[in-house]
């Protein structure tokens, strides 16, 4: 009669897939908790690091557009003197409101401000004030669009002045390009 042995045979030794397998998930496991356990401190860290970098450039992000908001408020209220001709009044400013300059130099680092320095150039040009005027123009962040042209041109226009020829050339090829 069969034995209980013969109905069941036993695991034989080779086989031990499983086993590798629990064994490289409990290696991996130990490995993963060692590192955890050595490295605790620096990865808390830098998980913090990384965090307060993310919510600091989302506040920056926000305030920067608070202060473009603001600036181009502050160059609405003096862009009527602007186009009234009145440019002395433009770039120092009503009591209402800051002029050009002030609001270029404050808020500068934002697009509207930006554009004050264009206006701001543009006006010390028309006042015939050229070495103030190509300063504002070389502060102006240029892009590839009709005003970066203008600020170019502007900036060709006062080295003719100054009988810098070659410059200006340079910079009327740029502003046609």
């Amino acid at each position: 009669p069969p034995t209980m042995s013969m109905l069941k045979p036993p695991k034989s030794a080779t086989t031990t897939r499983p086993d590798r397998q629990e064994d490289a998930l409990t290696t991996a496991y130990a490995t993963s908790w060692s590192f955890w356990d050595q490295y605790r401190t620096l990865i808390i860290g830098i998980g913090i690091a990384v965090f307060v970098l993310g919510v600091a450039a989302i506040g920056y992000g926000a305030w920067r557009s608070a202060q473009n908001d603001e600036a181009a408020q502050l160059l609405g209220g003096v862009l009527n003197a602007y186009e009234a001709g009145d440019y002395a009044a433009a770039l120092e400013g009503t009591p209402e409101s800051p002029g050009l300059l002030a609001i270029a130099e404050d808020y500068g680092a934002t697009a509207t401000g930006n554009l004050a320095a264009y206006y701001a150039a543009d006006a010390q040009m028309q006042l015939e004030r050229y070495e103030e005027a190509l300063s504002y123009f070389e502060q102006y962040v240029a892009d590839d669009d009709i005003l970066g042209a203008s600020a170019l041109a502007g900036q060709a226009a006062i080295y003719v002045t100054q009988g810098d020829n070659a410059e200006a050339s340079r910079l009327y090829l740029r502003a046609a390009d």
